[in-house]
């Protein structure tokens, strides 16, 4: 009986064991088919480590040797290592180069006004104070900055008109400077042109035949070889003598712009149209380089005047031909074609087309509005002064 129950408790404790070694066997199994196969497979599906985010300190470059340097007068310095000259620029615009220069005159800051007028030759600074203060001795000193004008432009160099009024009773008169633009300082006097008047100013301060001073360096220059910054203008230049033309007609001064031009080339009904155009238009000149010399020289001259119409607030412009006459410059042409185009196709848009010169069947032009037949054709009313508007 014992037997029988020790048999049973046997068999009992062996079918125990029995599950207990299958589990240990499956564990066993499973880790082997991990370490040869599973470990293997993600080992390689592993991205390769980047070799910047490592934390191992990356080895240092050696440094560059310095460059050699030699001492010693001649020593150079590297082309890479030079220094470039610093720009300044003085002035953007010619205009505000003439105006600071008129504040400096009206305010008595001749050394200032001399510095400015000598920017671009420091050699000529002191002859350009005594030029300032002279003009100052003389009972003149600089005007209101508003009647500061651009005159024109010829072959990149460009005029200004400087007013001056006078201190002593004297009547106003005008400086001319002509401005160049340097790559260093933007726009420098190049030279100041002095009336007639003002001859003095530069008589007390440049004697005739002086020697001057030689710009390339070397022995001074012989008397008037010399290149100084002051000019005593006798009589009107091309581009002068363009400006006070166009600017009379300008203010209907139909008389002074006579004066201006040949008659015997230039019909007193052609200076008429002018001034009716002008008139009718509101014309002005345009405050950018208003006159441009295309062509110049010593005895003729081609000058553009650029204009711009209040009224049709549009831009135009008229060719003047020129030539240098015993008595002086004057004015042998006209070329309007383009100025009286626009003002017709203007009109056009705010009426009737209109022109002040008309073709005459008898030869040569005649003005519209003098014509009463076409005063009606065009609806326009009868002028207030026709005395000022000569037959031809």
């Amino acid at each position: 009986m014992s037997n029988a129950r020790y048999s049973i408790r046997s068999r009992a404790h062996g079918g125990a064991f029995g599950p207990l070694l299958i589990i240990i066997v499956a564990l066993a199994m499973s880790a082997a088919v991990f370490f040869l196969f599973t470990k293997k497979w993600v080992e390689k599906e592993k991205p390769a480590p980047d070799p910047q985010s490592s934390t191992q300190p990356a080895a240092e470059a050696p440094p560059s040797p310095a460059p050699k340097t030699t001492s010693g007068p001649g020593a150079e310095v590297p082309p890479s290592k030079k220094a470039a000259p610093p720009k300044t620029l003085g002035f953007a615009r010619p205009q505000d180069l003439a105006q600071q220069l008129t504040q400096n005159l009206a305010e008595g800051d001749l050394k200032s006004a001399a510095g400015l007028v000598a920017a671009g030759d420091p050699s000529q600074a002191a002859a350009s104070l005594a030029v300032m203060e002279k003009i100052k001795e003389l009972g003149y000193k600089g005007g209101a900055l508003s009647l500061v004008q651009t005159l024109g432009q010829s072959e990149g160099v460009v005029r200004l008109s400087i007013p001056l009024t006078g201190t002593q009773g004297a009547p106003d008169l005008n400086l001319q400077i002509d401005v160049v633009k340097d790559p260093n300082m933007g726009w420098r006097v190049h030279k100041l042109r002095l009336p007639k008047e003002l001859e003095l100013a530069v008589a007390a301060v440049i004697p005739p035949g002086a020697p001057m001073i030689n710009p390339a360096g070397g022995p001074p220059l012989p008397g008037g070889t010399g290149q100084s910054l002051f000019v005593v203008d006798t009589e009107p230049d091309a581009i002068t003598h363009a400006s006070n033309f166009v600017r009379a007609l300008l203010r209907l001064d139909y008389e002074t712009a006579r004066s201006y031009v040949d008659e015997s080339k230039i019909p007193p009904v052609k200076l008429a149209g002018l001034c009716i155009a002008f008139e009718d238009g509101k014309y002005s000149l345009q405050d950018h380089k208003p006159m441009v010399a295309t062509v110049s020289t010593e005895t003729s001259s081609w000058v553009i005047a650029k204009v711009r119409s209040e009224i049709y607030k549009e831009e135009t412009e008229f060719g003047l031909e020129m030539e240098k006459l015993a008595s002086g410059w004057r004015i042998i042409g006209l070329n309007l074609s383009r100025l009286l185009a626009d003002n017709a196709r203007s009109s056009a848009m705010v009426g009737i087309p209109y022109t002040p010169l008309v073709q005459n069947p008898k030869g040569g032009e005649s003005i519209a509005s003098t014509s009463s037949t076409i005063r009606r054709c065009c609806i326009r009313e009868p002028r207030r002064s026709s005395t000022l508007w000569p037959p031809s």
